[in-house]
């Protein structure tokens, strides 16, 4: 028992440098990358920026949404949905799970969706119904309406392999603000929304701290030496046996 409130404070201490290093390399990396992409750091900042703002206004985790947002990004660049395209479909399918209270990894299943269809040029069925619409109900019926389209008409657009993503996907973006009231909405509250804010505040202040301290310089360097201890116990081992 004695020894079991060290433990856990070791424990809890692990943990949150874990968690520390995690959301700075996390940053770091979506940084090239976005850098990449936009050809210049000031670019990419302007949408890590937008990322922050639009993950806490709709409630969603900011990690999630990160890297869903790069691969829809880079799905439509070079494209005609490239820009405030995407990013108007982005919050409608983002802001329509959260209304719905939808977990992190469907929100992100929802969003490769559409960027598969993009990558594609065209729309299929398996992506429209199934990958889209088994996590966002009211998908179809939402584009058909926007469309001024019966469902079964949409169906039968689409399943002849003609209906292309640069203009199904911004229907889909009008229907399901309308389906879900996000005309107006400036911010979508509840339990899950409220979490994934905690989540994304604390995530911001590590980086905050990651990017204008020292700690995570001292926490590269302490890996380091780990590594070399490690490294060095590990040839020990060998010469023994």
């Amino acid at each position: 028992k004695a020894a079991a409130g060290p433990l856990m404070a070791i424990t809890a201490g692990l943990a949150g440098g874990r968690a520390f290093i995690d959301a700075n390399l996390g940053m770091e990396s979506m940084t090239r990358t976005l850098t990449q992409m936009t050809g210049s750091s000031e670019a990419a900042r302007a949408e890590i920026d937008w990322l922050r703002e639009t993950s806490n206004r709709l409630g969603i985790e900011f990690d999630g949404a990160s890297r869903a947002w790069v691969g829809l990004a880079a799905a439509a660049k070079g494209t005609a949905m490239e820009g405030a395209k995407s990013r108007a479909v982005f919050e409608a399918v983002a802001g329509s799970m959260a209304m719905l209270g939808k977990s992190s990894a469907d929100t992100e299943g929802a969003l490769l969706a559409i960027s598969q269809m993009i990558s594609k040029g065209v729309v299929s069925m398996e992506e429209m119904r199934q990958q889209l619409g088994e996590r966002l109900p009211g998908a179809m019926q939402a584009t058909a309406d926007s469309m001024g389209v019966t469902t079964e008409d949409l169906n039968k657009m689409i399943e002849s392999g003609k209906v292309l993503a640069e203009d199904l996907l911004p229907h889909l973006a009008e229907g399901l603000k309308k389906t879900y009231g996000l005309e107006n909405q400036q911010g979508i509250e509840g339990t899950v929304s409220a979490w994934n804010r905690l989540k994304n505040s604390l995530s911001e202040t590590m980086v905050y701290v990651g990017e204008s301290g020292k700690v995570m310089d001292a926490l590269v360097f302490a890996v380091e030496g780990v590594t070399k201890i490690v490294r060095g116990a590990s040839a020990s081992f060998e010469l023994l046996g």
